[in-house]
C-alpha cells in the first residue's frame, strides 16, 4: 500500500521522538511504548463527552404529610431515617374531644329517629302538621351527617403510612398542638427510585425507551445498569434539553434519594 504524504510525517515524528527517548536513557521497550502512544487516536483513549450526561437519584414517592385536624400530637413512632412499612401508625392525636363529639351526635342520632318515628304515628291521626313531620325527619338527616363527620376526624386523629420507606424529617414535636394543615412528617420510598436527566435536545433522534446504559454514582463509587423508561413532554426552549426518567436495574444498598452521578452511554450522540 502506497505510504502518503500525511503518514510519512507521522512516521517520520515518531521515529525522531523514539530516537530522543533512546538518548535521555529510556530503556528500548519505554521508547517504543511512549512512542506508541503519541501515534494512538485520540477516540481510544478516553470516552467522549457527549455520551455522557449528570444524572440525580429521586425517588417515585415522597411526600410531606399534613395534620387534617387541629389537635395536641401524643406520640410519634418513628425517628428521621428510620424505616417503615405501608399501613402502620406513625402518628397520633389527642382524641378525647373528638370521641366525646361522637358520642353526644350519636345520641343526637337517636333522639332525632325517635322523634320522627313518634311523628310519623301522630301524623297518621292528623294529630301534627306535614311540616312538622318533614322537620323532624330533616334533624335525623342533619344527626346522622353529624355522626359521619366527627367519625371522620376521629379516623383523622391517627397517621398511617401511605407506603413503605423511610422517615426524612420530623416537622412537630410530641405533645405540640398543631393546626389543620401542618406539616408533620416528609416521608419517601428508598426503594423505588429512578434517573433523573436532563440531555441535550439532539439526543433524541437516538434515545429510546428501554435503552440500557450504565450510572456511575459518585458517593459510593459503584457503577450501576439502567435502562430508560420514559421520554420528556416537550424540550425547554431556554436550556435546549429535554428530561429523560431511567430505573436503576438490580439491587444497589445504600443508594438513597439525593445521590448523584454520570450517566455513560455506548451511543455517540453527535
Amino acid at each position: 500500500m502506497p505510504m502518503t504524504r500525511h503518514t510519512f510525517r507521522t512516521t517520520s515524528v515518531v521515529r525522531f521522538l523514539f530516537a530522543v527517548l533512546c538518548i535521555l536513557g529510556m530503556t528500548h521497550s519505554t521508547a517504543l511504548h511512549a512512542a506508541t502512544e503519541l501515534e494512538r487516536p485520540l477516540s481510544e483513549s478516553a470516552p467522549p463527552e457527549d455520551s455522557q450526561v449528570r444524572a440525580l437519584v429521586i425517588s417515585e414517592l415522597e411526600t410531606t404529610i399534613s395534620s387534617e385536624v387541629a389537635a395536641k400530637i401524643t406520640s410519634i413512632t418513628k425517628k428521621p431515617g428510620e424505616r417503615f412499612k405501608k399501613g402502620k401508625t406513625i402518628l397520633s392525636f389527642d382524641n378525647a374531644l373528638f370521641a366525646a363529639r361522637l358520642q353526644k351526635a350519636r345520641v343526637d342520632l337517636d333522639t332525632a329517629r325517635k322523634v320522627f318515628e313518634a311523628n310519623t304515628k301522630l301524623m297518621q291521626f292528623k294529630s301534627i302538621s306535614e311540616l312538622e313531620l318533614i322537620t323532624s325527619k330533616a334533624k335525623v338527616e342533619q344527626a346522622r351527617a353529624e355522626v359521619r363527620l366527627y367519625s371522620i376526624q376521629l379516623s383523622k386523629c391517627t397517621v398511617t403510612t401511605p407506603f413503605s420507606g423511610r422517615v426524612v424529617e420530623r416537622l412537630v414535636s410530641p405533645h405540640q398542638y398543631v393546626q389543620e394543615g401542618t406539616p408533620l412528617l416528609t416521608l419517601v420510598d428508598d426503594r423505588n427510585l429512578s434517573l433523573q436527566m436532563f440531555v441535550p435536545s439532539p439526543w433524541v433522534r437516538k434515545l429510546k425507551q428501554g435503552m440500557r446504559f450504565s450510572v456511575e454514582v459518585d458517593e459510593l463509587g459503584i457503577t450501576c445498569p439502567a435502562r430508560i423508561t420514559t421520554l420528556g413532554a416537550r424540550i425547554d426552549s431556554n436550556s435546549r434539553t429535554i428530561e429523560v426518567r431511567a430505573e436503576v436495574e438490580g439491587d444497589h444498598p445504600g443508594l438513597l434519594p439525593g445521590m448523584s452521578g454520570t450517566a455513560r452511554f455506548a451511543t455517540t450522540f453527535r
